[in-house]
């Protein structure tokens, strides 16, 4: 099923979506993350397979009546390359609160890692999108198609976490 979610993409076999341009990564402050920091899942989609034509994200059909609001100690410019009305807050992993979106410019998701000791991280890239930052851990997302990545735990449908 397509929803007003889906996004259509269009890639040449082996090439890795959140490595190619148009990714972008912005951290706060007080985060050691060096900036254009969004990386593949895992190396090996690159060989297994290329991008489906259109991914979904279940976790963006969440009712905006019950979502939270970013905080107020992330900058505007932290979702600049995300489109708002697509933006969900979809769990916690251990202190650490996370949102999914979609870009703006549709070529896949956006995350944003808000942890407790406020050193968010927002990122954008193709079709998985892994993001390290404030935290120390990985936050991966993947559309409803794809794999749990190697080694993480679930913090909802399409967002993932790893380490601690």
């Amino acid at each position: 099923m397509v929803s007003k979610y889906s996004i259509s993409m269009l890639a040449a076999a082996g090439v890795v979506l959140a490595s190619a341009s148009g990714c972008a990564a912005e951290s706060g402050p007080g985060s050691d993350v060096e900036s254009g920091s969004a990386d593949s899942v895992d190396q090996r989609a690159e060989k297994e397979r290329s991008a489906p034509e259109s991914q979904t994200f279940t976790d963006l059909e969440q009712d905006t009546e019950t979502q939270r609001a970013v905080p107020d100690l992330v900058p505007e410019r932290a979702l600049d390359h995300f489109d708002r009305d697509t933006t969900r807050w979809i769990g916690e992993y251990k202190g650490t609160q996370l949102w999914l979106g979609i870009a703006k410019d549709l070529q896949g998701p956006c995350l944003l890692s808000v942890p407790r000791n406020e050193d968010w991280i927002s990122g954008c890239g193709g079709g998985q999108l892994e993001l390290r930052g404030g935290d120390r851990r990985a936050y991966i997302a993947v559309p409803d198609d794809a794999e749990q990545p190697r080694n993480s735990t679930p913090v909802s449908t399409n967002v993932f976490a790893r380490g601690d």
